[in-house]
């Protein structure tokens, strides 16, 4: 029973502590307080060992935690533990699948639709990619120009034919 109420007191001297830190009070030997931005070298070691809060941006806090019904502080739904890594590693398996799916479909290589690119477009290449659009399967090639210019370079993977040249998104 001791040894359990000792624990509750020390959780209990935790969450004041972290509190005096938000709230810039320190504590001190005495029990005495101030409003002295609360530092390592004034406070009490149960405060040291509690991390400083981050500056207050405005921001939401990204370690907010949620309480039992999954709610955060500021009234959101938090996400289930895991669920948006495991949907982005769907999203990217998918992704992955589609484009070998494509890229097998295609009669230009990869490589052959960079060179052509980079025909067009000279500078290096810095990714690339094979879509569908409108039923015509094509390489996107982004390439960072000799003069630092993004540059994306469309080729049809059929024909090898270059569909589009854009500069810095234009369309």
């Amino acid at each position: 029973m001791r040894e359990s109420k000792n624990r509750v007191i020390a959780t209990i001297g935790t969450v004041v502590a972290a509190a005096a830190i938000t709230t810039g009070v320190a504590f001190g030997a005495t029990g005495s307080t101030s409003t002295a931005p609360a530092t390592p070298s004034v406070a009490t070691p149960l405060a040291a060992a509690v991390p400083a809060a981050p500056a207050a941006s405005g921001a939401p806090d990204a370690a907010e935690k949620p309480d039992a019904a999954g709610v955060t502080e500021t009234g959101e739904k938090a996400a289930a533990p895991g669920a948006e890594s495991a949907n982005d590693s769907a999203d990217s398996a998918a992704e992955k699948a589609e484009s070998a799916k494509l890229a097998a479909q295609a009669k230009v290589t990869e490589q052959q639709a960079k060179d052509t690119a980079l025909a067009k477009t000279p500078g290096t290449v810095t990714g690339s990619d094979i879509g569908d659009e409108n039923g015509t399967i094509s390489w996107e090639i982004d390439i960072t120009g000799t003069d630092g210019t993004q540059h994306e370079v469309q080729i049809n993977a059929t024909t090898g034919a270059v569909l589009a040249a854009d500069t810095n998104g234009d369309d």
